[in-house]
């Protein structure tokens, strides 16, 4: 996830570490929801796999897809 957000033009984002950043407990409370990590909100909108990120990113315009 880190290595696709890092290839976008544009876009300001931040990682936040369960246990280090926010407690399970905490991040439980404020997330009751979410059932796997990454767990990536853009604009508001909740996306959990990496292909979901990676599609609305490509939909977008901010990101590139892989020449390789």
């Amino acid at each position: 996830m880190k290595s696709l957000l890092n290839r976008t033009t544009g876009v300001t984002w931040q990682e936040v570490i369960i246990g280090t950043d926010i407690s399970k407990e905490d991040f439980d409370a404020q997330h009751p929801n979410v059932k796997m990590t990454p767990y990536t909100i853009i604009d508001g909108e909740v996306y959990e796999t990496i292909i979901s990120v990676a599609r609305k990113l490509l939909e977008e315009g901010l990101v590139t897809a892989p020449t390789e």
